[in-house]
């Protein structure tokens, strides 16, 4: 992945000031509906998962295959095998496999596919590696508050609540509270 990629704000495309203002307030709303509605289709997906994850665990040090979470270990070894999950019957082996063809497998590593003309997104589960990388980013690229550090992280990674994740962040973050625009 190229690092040096380049996208285009909403801020860049408004006319004058008050565009701007609407365009940021919109673009923020959309990128957490687009957040929640992946959320939301995860969660339906996994409605019908016998084997729930228990998020109770402290030890999640590192993105670990071993800690990863059941159904997405599963999409893992379908992607590496294409073998039909045992015991899954016909109708949740269809749901199974339309969710699980919006992951992709490159070198042994699962990816999110990301929408067209965008790299894909790395799949995190642990949470420790999770605040790793939010604090990373939100380091390098200063105090942007939710909307710039949700679609800095957005762009690279991927996992369940990324935009509640980021959001609880800056909500944390003094500096970041001190230049929110009132």
């Amino acid at each position: 992945m190229d690092a040096n990629l380049t996208y285009t704000h909403v801020s860049d495309l408004a006319d004058d000031a008050d565009d701007e203002d609407l365009a940021d307030d919109v673009k923020g709303e959309e990128l957490a509906d687009d957040a929640e509605a992946e959320d939301a289709e995860d969660a339906k997906y996994n409605e019908n998962e016998e084997h729930k994850e228990d998020d109770s665990d402290d030890d999640d040090d590192e993105n670990d295959v071993d800690d990863m979470p059941h159904d997405l270990k599963s999409i893992k070894g379908y992607l590496l095998t294409l073998e039909r999950p045992v015991g899954m019957t016909d109708k949740a082996f269809n749901s199974f496999r339309q969710h699980a063809l919006r992951f992709l497998i490159y070198e042994v590593v699962l990816f999110r596919r990301a929408k067209q003309n965008m790299p894909p997104k790395r799949v995190i589960w642990g949470k420790n590696v999770q605040i790793d990388i939010i604090w990373q980013l939100h380091n390098e690229s200063g105090h942007r508050g939710t909307k710039g550090m949700y679609e800095k992280t957005a762009l690279w990674y991927w996992w369940r609540g990324l935009y509640r994740d980021v959001e609880q962040w800056v909500k944390s973050c003094e500096e970041c509270q001190k230049r929110t625009t009132i």
